[in-house]
């Protein structure tokens, strides 16, 4: 068994569809991992830059000096381009020094790998210098983008790139996962699943915090009020942690996972909402994370977010009245 799809819990589908690909010479130039994060996005890539790399018979073989390289985090034909570490989105002159740096001819390997974390950062600007060069890549470089959602990305982006969703864990994988990983926290495991909501990388995190922060916990707080009509508390759910910009977007994301999820698979959290209400608070809460992303005031923004949601809220209740 190979060290690297081995290492992916589920998922093997996409595993079997990228090593179809390879093995027919149809890889793509671009291709897109989305899940939240957590679900396994960066242990794809690396995956996949095994793949493409690989020099023995069955790939990829964990052996070969690439595939130990790559185990190593040594590789010098994989990098991970990341937006600059002061700014809360990729700038237009961060994306052309990647494109500059995808025509560098490969170090070592056939090819060269770039992955772009954090996909969904990449604003408007970003994107269509980022355009340019996945209309016309480097015939040796494959990029990967990893995204916590593929609407984020323009259509004209969306249009050049495969995309592959990750998938979520079901509870039986998880807790093998679990087992295999951390068995001396057995005693955790069911609270961490309850959490994790099929994403491992949560889960972990849960097991190795405990009762300290975890955004899905408070997105469950911030739901069970929204159900109750109680604005005082979904107020106050984002008030605790307003000094920290990127717990609030972890929480929102959180709040879009479970919508999202509410829409497609109703559960009856959300009772009074309809699908498209539901999709509606979906699009809202995307709107709350992109002026998150831009710097926006964090109070007036998550104050704003509750207010329009009430909004729906009570729209559905005149329309529950008028039918009495």
């Amino acid at each position: 068994m190979d060290p690297f799809f081995s290492r992916i819990y589920a998922n093997e589908n996409l595993k079997r569809t990228l090593i179809a690909m390879n093995d027919n010479g149809r890889f793509p130039h671009a291709l897109v991992l989305e899940g939240p994060k957590g679900s396994g996005k960066h242990t794809m890539a690396k995956a996949v830059a095994a793949l493409l790399f690989c020099e023995g018979e069955q790939k990829p073989c964990g052996i070969c000096p690439h595939c130990r390289k790559l185990l190593h985090d040594s590789h010098p034909d994989l990098s991970w381009e990341e937006r600059e570490k002061d700014k809360q989105s990729f700038s237009v002159g961060r994306v052309r020094q990647i494109r500059e740096k995808a025509f560098y001819k490969p170090n070592e390997a056939k090819g060269k790998v770039m992955v772009i974390c954090e996909a969904e950062r990449l604003n408007t600007q970003a994107q269509n210098a980022l355009l340019k060069i996945l209309e016309e890549p480097p015939e040796a470089t494959t990029f990967i983008l990893l995204t916590e959602d593929r609407n984020r990305l323009l259509p004209t982006i969306r249009s050049r790139v495969q995309t592959f969703p990750m998938e979520m864990l079901p509870e039986s994988v998880m807790r093998q996962a679990l087992e295999e990983l951390r068995p001396q926290k057995a005693e955790l495991f069911d609270q961490a699943i309850r959490r994790a909501n099929g994403v491992l990388g949560v889960a972990l995190d849960a097991l190795e915090k405990g009762k300290k922060w975890n955004p899905q916990t408070v997105a469950d707080r911030y739901l069970t009020a929204y159900a109750e009509g109680n604005r005082v508390e979904m107020l106050h759910v984002f008030a605790e942690i307003e000094k920290k910009r990127e717990n609030v977007r972890e929480v929102l994301v959180a709040l879009r996972r479970e919508l999202g999820e509410e829409a497609t698979h109703p559960a009856g959290r959300i009772p009074w909402a309809t699908g498209l209400q539901l999709l509606g608070m979906v699009d809202i809460i995307d709107e709350t994370i992109q002026s998150t992303d831009k710097n926006a005031n964090l109070p007036l923004t998550t104050t704003r977010l509750t207010s329009r949601l009430l909004q729906v809220s009570a729209g559905s209740s005149d329309r529950a009245r008028r039918q009495l």
